[in-house]
């Protein structure tokens, strides 16, 4: 966006509103979409998603163990990331 819309929208509404969609795209492009359609339903300007890596999050042997957690406790998590390519 450029600075001008930006301006433009803050202008006319006095307010930016960003919808915060974080990590309920569940990986899916499809999801993500559905998510932007809805926000911009219900007059959001942007949305903001979050997208990592487990393994540049955080360091599973390490928090695993701190945590007591089994041997494959970051399937779970791994379903959240978010396929760039």
């Amino acid at each position: 966006m450029t600075a001008s819309r930006y301006a433009e929208e803050t202008a006319k509404r006095g307010v930016y509103l960003v919808a915060e969609a974080g990590s309920n795209h569940n990986g899916s492009l499809r999801e993500a979409k559905r998510l932007v359609s809805l926000a911009a339903e219900h007059g959001a300007d942007a949305v903001k998603f979050q997208l990592f890596r487990v393994e540049t999050l955080i360091q599973p042997s390490i928090l695993g163990g701190m945590l007591g957690l089994k041997e494959g406790w970051t399937d779970g998590v791994r379903k959240l990331e978010f396929q760039l390519s």
